[in-house]
C-alpha cells in the first residue's frame, strides 16, 4: 500500500536519538505556500535508509509479509510497522511505530521535531 510519493530530493534533516524521531526534509511543489515537505517517523527501531534520496515513494508492508526475519525478533509491540522507501529503483526500509507526512513552512535552521508547530498541513499518515 502506497502511503506517499514525491519526486522531490529528500535529505535526512534530523534524528532525536532518545526519542528515536527520524526527519526526512524535501522541497514542496511550487503550487503550494509551504516551502518543504517533512516525513517524521516515530519510535524508530530499525533504518536502512541513505542521507539523501532521489525521489520517494512511501510503502507500508503488512506484518505477514516482513522482508527480514530481523522483524520477526523486534517485532515485539502491537505498534511495530515496517516501511519501504522506494528511491531510484532501489527499496530501503524503516521500522518504526508511524509515520506522518506533512508541509511546512519554514525557514529556521531548527528542524520541525524539535519545534512546537501550531500549523502544518498533513498529507499523509500511517
Amino acid at each position: 500500500m502506497i502511503i506517499f510519493e514525491s519526486d522531490a530530493i529528500f535529505n535526512m534533516r534530523d534524528f532525536v536519538i532518545d526519542s528515536k524521531v527520524l526527519l526526512l526534509r524535501g522541497r514542496a511543489p511550487l503550487n503550494v505556500k509551504e516551502n518543504h515537505i517533512d516525513i517524521k517517523f516515530v519510535d524508530v527501531k530499525y533504518i536502512d535508509i541513505p542521507v539523501s534520496l532521489n525521489g520517494i515513494k512511501i510503502k507500508k508492508v503488512v506484518k505477514d509479509q516482513f522482508l527480514d526475519p530481523i522483524f520477526n525478533v523486534i517485532n515485539d509491540a502491537p505498534s511495530f510497522k515496517q516501511f519501504i522507501i522506494e528511491s531510484e529503483n532501489v527499496e530501503y526500509v524503516i521500522g518504526c511505530s508511524g509515520l506522518c507526512v506533512y508541509y511546512v513552512r519554514d525557514t529556521s535552521f531548527v528542524s520541525s521535531i524539535r519545534k512546537d508547530l501550531k500549523k502544518i498541513k498533513i498529507i499523509a499518515s500511517a
